[in-house]
């Protein structure tokens, strides 16, 4: 047999040596060559008709299938793990580079935002420069009770600088004394008309302005935007994304790139303001909705007229862990972000359990009260008021203008919640 294999693997040698060329052995020369061996072979291959010889082949045939089928098995296995190391490294490459273009973007957005220049006028009801200001102004189109931000060429104290010499210091209307119910004497600013402190051209003299305005946050505490806080900032924002466009740096930017700038100009304007204006402590709205979560700790999916599929407590769980993250957040954006992330559980949790993409706002709503009663959050209004303030009007009609007037209604239904 070793006889045999030995002419075997000779032949199949010479056989794989010339696979490169049209040559074959012909089945003649085959047959002659085991006639030829036959009678070689040893005595007890042949003294059952062959069948030795027979089982013998067979048993080598199938050992060296088994042994081919692991070299397979092998090669697939590595070839696999070739496979899943090259598109974890394309993987890579590609946020890389994504990294790389967005510190590009990043780069080119600091350059903007130091060069950027927008002459603004900023006040509101309490910060007038003077009555008088406002007499200039008794025959225009401008609300005295609302926020003003105009143009520095269009503003009064530009538009009336010839009064600079005339006008000299301004006067304060003076104070009542708490004690002897008499007048204190007038104060002198020291500041003419013309040199107002709500003039500001940087984007960071505007985030200093803005932030120094005693109703903006009046708003964030309070919620009522009486004066037209969010108007005003929209205006300006949408001002700066004007000069965006025209930024030599971001002149060759696709849509969704000069979108991702713009975002990235709201985020850097609102989280400036978010350490400016932001409440340090709870407000009376927060702790009042927060005791009201802990009053009705004790609600379960089965309080609610849901869906039975839908009542399996354990995959809420991250939905609230989702949830309670909104206080991460330093801008609008960032603080909807962690709402939107909340919703597309809830949305999971319903494919998951009727097997439908689509989720009825019926089905969505009491399922987001119950995770916003047991996420319990401890600064919610603060961070609603925050959000409906400084988020730019031009977001309210996408998904995270949509996440927040769901969240507006779902507080406002918890709220409204008895405790049986």
């Amino acid at each position: 047999m070793e006889h045999l294999q030995e002419k075997f693997y000779l032949t199949e040698h010479k056989h794989s040596a010339s696979a490169n060329t049209k040559e074959r052995v012909s089945i003649t020369m085959v047959l002659k060559y085991v006639l030829a061996t036959l009678p070689k072979l040893e005595k007890r291959y042949v003294e059952d008709n062959n069948a030795t010889l027979y089982r013998e082949l067979v048993e080598e045939y199938n050992s060296r299938v088994r042994h081919m089928n692991e070299i397979v098995f092998v090669t697939k296995s590595k070839l696999l793990n070739c496979s899943e190391h090259l598109r974890k490294g394309l993987a890579l490459l590609s946020e890389s580079l994504e990294k790389l273009k967005n510190l590009k973007k990043l780069s080119s957005l600091q350059k903007f935002i130091d060069e950027c220049r927008l002459p603004i006028c900023l006040s509101s009801p309490k910060t007038r420069a003077s009555v008088a200001l406002l007499q200039m102004n008794k025959n225009e189109s401008f609300n005295e009770n609302r926020l003003w931000i105009l143009n520095q060429k269009e503003c009064p104290h530009e538009r009336f600088s010839f009064m600079k010499e005339l006008a000299g210091p301004v006067y304060v209307k003076p104070e009542k004394d708490s004690q002897k119910g008499k007048g204190k004497s007038p104060t002198k600013r020291s500041k003419s008309l013309a040199e107002f402190e709500g003039h500001a051209e940087t984007i960071t003299e505007f985030i200093d302005r803005f932030a120094s305005i005693p109703e903006v946050k009046e708003t964030i505490i309070h919620g009522n935007d009486t004066v037209g806080v969010n108007e005003a900032i929209s205006i300006y924002l949408d001002n700066i994304f004007e000069l965006a466009k025209k930024f030599p740096g971001f002149a060759n930017f696709k849509p969704e790139e000069y979108e991702f700038i713009c975002d990235e100009i709201e985020k850097h304007v609102t989280r400036r303001l978010y350490a400016k204006v932001y409440p340090k402590e709870a407000t009376k709205e927060d702790k009042e909705f927060a005791l009201k979560t802990q009053m009705l700790e004790w609600v379960t999916l089965d309080n609610f007229n849901v869906n039975p599929l839908y009542k399996i407590e354990e995959l809420f769980d991250h939905a609230i862990k989702v949830f309670r993250q909104i206080d991460n957040g330093f801008t609008p954006l960032d603080k909807l972000e962690y709402v939107q992330d909340c919703s597309r559980c809830i949305c999971d949790i319903l494919y998951l359990a009727t097997g439908k993409a689509d989720a009825a706002a019926d089905d969505i709503l009491p399922l987001y009260i119950y995770i916003i009663i047991k996420a319990a959050p401890e600064r919610i209004r603060s961070n609603l008021n925050f959000c409906k303030t400084l988020l730019n009007a031009g977001k309210r009609f996408n998904e995270k203008g949509y996440c927040l007037t769901q969240l507006e209604s779902i507080i406002y239904h918890i709220e409204k919640i008895g405790y049986r």
